[in-house]
């Protein structure tokens, strides 16, 4: 197993997008609800192709919840058709004053980076929802090393010269490099 060195998040502008509804749409429940995150490493950045809805089985209460396994995994096998990723992580609601994940979060990112069955190298996105139309995301990566780190993120538009290069790299199992703009 390999130590990673930290990446940066990048999304899709549709997939941060769709997150951001969802987070609006859910986040008077009073419960935690969340999803999981497809994606793949390429290079130094992890990417986001798919920000998956909790699902309809999805245990959710006032401060845990479990995302409905079957149903991911059925939209994870209609991805892995044509896309080369994979389940690379989890989003989930927090209420507005919890920005970074809890003791629970830490432990389960733990348990899955040792998991044979999983990757050795794990995303968390935590939600804030602050007020209507204002959605605060945090993200966190662990590795093997089993240190938690919050990682900066970055939306690409689906059509931009990076978004389109991404989605061929993705497409045709080929890593490419992206050059960044200044924030």
């Amino acid at each position: 197993m390999v130590k990673h060195p930290l990446p940066r998040l990048v999304f899709f502008r549709s997939e941060y997008e769709r997150m951001v509804r969802l987070v609006e749409l859910i986040a008077d429940m009073g419960i935690e609800v969340g999803g999981v995150l497809f994606g793949k490493r390429v290079l130094r950045d992890v990417v986001i192709v798919r920000v998956v809805e909790p699902g309809p089985r999805a245990e959710m209460e006032d401060v845990s919840f479990a995302p409905d396994v079957e149903y991911s995994q059925r939209i994870l096998d209609e991805y892995r058709a044509g896309w080369d990723v994979y389940w690379i992580g989890v989003w989930h609601l927090h209420p507005s004053y919890l920005d970074k994940p809890s003791r629970g979060d830490v432990k389960q990112m733990k348990r899955l980076v040792d998991a044979p069955e999983t990757l050795d190298e794990f995303v968390l996105v935590v939600a804030n929802w602050l007020e209507p139309g204002e959605v605060k995301l945090s993200a966190y990566y662990m590795d093997i090393s089993k240190k938690l780190d919050k990682i900066p993120y970055a939306v690409v538009d689906n059509r931009s010269r990076q978004g389109r290069r991404l989605r061929r790299a993705l497409l045709h199992r080929k890593e490419v490099e992206l050059s960044w703009p200044s924030w």
